[in-house]
């Protein structure tokens, strides 16, 4: 098999520089009333995300966005800086990027920075140790952005759809009889980590074509938007209560995966005898 690929090279960052971490917490969350502030293993899910950060080798900065004066005064009394955010930003509706660059704008004077990390409030058991690594990948993959995954767990010759009332495959001339393990895994963002150059935050966007992944384990990758996430995460912490370590390291399982060490397996007729005697004897 050919080692060609037609991905594009990936988009250099302007320049390094300092990072900056943005925790946003609107007070008006519909889902669960005040959600930001609520308590997950003794600490608010800001105080969470601002020991993560605090934490983070490489982030020079933090800072709380909120146009809530509670959520201000609490994000204070730990310790945070904080920035008022306009109330056009603060609508359910209102997009994340102009309110991160908002925030960015107003620390650049004391804080002169290169990089924003979004750190969302709800995602309780991010550790420092996954945001070192999104920056690092960031850095050394020359990529102008990165986020934290997580295995989706599904294979695309299994899923289906629904058309007229009949469940039908939705890629129905997917080669058959592969097992899940034959096929690459698939990643879906878990919400923890996004890094960005500022200089994509000044044309509207965080994320920039091929951003560079770091992949983040399933029990960790709880995202809190209801009350049976809560109830969850509290499942979880019972079970393993190292996950609210927000200062432990980054698990051998949740190394990225190349897939280039997936692709033969993709296509076997396309390969040569000796490899396809080599998986029949594995």
């Amino acid at each position: 098999m050919s080692g060609a690929t037609d991905l594009r090279p990936l988009p250099r960052p302007v320049e390094d520089g300092p990072v900056l971490a943005v925790i946003p917490a609107r007070g008006g969350s519909q889902g669960v009333p005040r959600k930001n502030l609520r308590d997950v293993a003794g600490r608010s899910l800001v105080g969470r995300a601002y020991d993560a950060a605090r934490a983070a080798t490489s982030v020079g900065h933090v800072v709380l966005s909120t146009e809530d004066a509670e959520i201000a005064a609490h994000g204070r009394s730990l310790g945070l800086d904080a920035v008022a955010r306009p109330p056009e930003l603060a609508d359910s509706t209102a997009p994340l990027e102009p309110t991160l660059l908002h925030a960015s704008r107003a620390l650049q004077t004391r804080f002169p920075h290169r990089w924003v990390v979004l750190l969302q409030p709800t995602s309780p058991f991010r550790r420092a140790a996954d945001i070192d690594a999104c920056v690092a990948a960031v850095r050394e993959r020359g990529a102008s952005s990165g986020l934290s995954v997580v295995d989706a767990g599904i294979t695309p010759a299994y899923l289906h759809h629904i058309a007229d009332g009949r469940l039908e495959r939705l890629y129905p001339d997917f080669p058959k009889g592969y097992r899940r393990q034959d096929f690459p895994p698939l990643y879906v963002p878990n919400g923890a980590v996004y890094v960005g150059h500022v200089s994509l935050l000044a044309e509207g966007v965080l994320i920039g074509p091929q951003p560079a992944p770091v992949v983040m384990s399933t029990a960790r990758s709880f995202d809190l938007d209801s009350e049976e996430d809560f109830a969850r995460a509290r499942w979880a912490l019972e079970r393993d209560p190292s996950l609210a370590d927000s200062n432990a390291g980054r698990g051998a399982d949740e190394q990225p995966r190349s897939l280039a060490d997936w692709v033969p397996r993709l296509h076997p007729s396309e390969r040569g005898a000796d490899d396809a005697a080599d998986d029949a004897a594995a």
